[in-house]
């Protein structure tokens, strides 16, 4: 699997990793909506009415009730993918890709555990040298993921 280079617990990773590999693929299609919805609530991120964002967890939400094509996810996801090519801001950018690798996991399975590194990102950027939040973010992964 693709890894991102940032200040992490490896150890923490690992084990995420191992327990992402032995997950059913329904459970962990679920585990990166909890994760997309997370990683906004940490971070704080603020919508906007007409957000890109919103339009590709709707879509994911749909998608997995079966009530759309992951064709349409893929338009909603593309479209994110612009929107962050565009932003110069750092943090906003990592939570973007945390969204955007958390949401197309479905047709991008080996880039899944970007999403994870990405909002490990996040930390970093937010909780500079904060080892405890790092490992605390990883906690929250893995026992999510654990207990889907």
């Amino acid at each position: 699997m693709i890894k991102l280079k940032i200040d992490d617990v490896e150890v923490l990773r690992e084990e995420l990793e191992s327990i992402y590999k032995e997950k059913e693929r329904e459970k962990i299609l679920i585990w990166h909506l909890e994760l997309t919805k997370h990683i906004c609530e940490k971070s704080k991120y603020q919508f906007s009415e007409n957000d890109n964002i919103l339009h590709a967890i709707s879509k994911y939400e749909l998608w997995l009730d079966s009530k759309c094509q992951i064709k349409e996810l893929k338009i909603e996801c593309e479209k994110l993918k612009k929107v962050i090519k565009k932003e110069k801001n750092i943090l906003t950018q990592s939570i973007l890709y945390a969204i955007y690798y958390s949401l197309s996991n479905c047709y991008k399975p080996k880039n899944a555990l970007l999403a994870t590194d990405y909002s490990i990102k996040v930390i970093n950027i937010m909780y500079k040298d904060n080892k405890q939040e790092i490992i605390n973010e990883r906690i929250w992964q893995i026992n999510k993921l654990r207990n889907i």
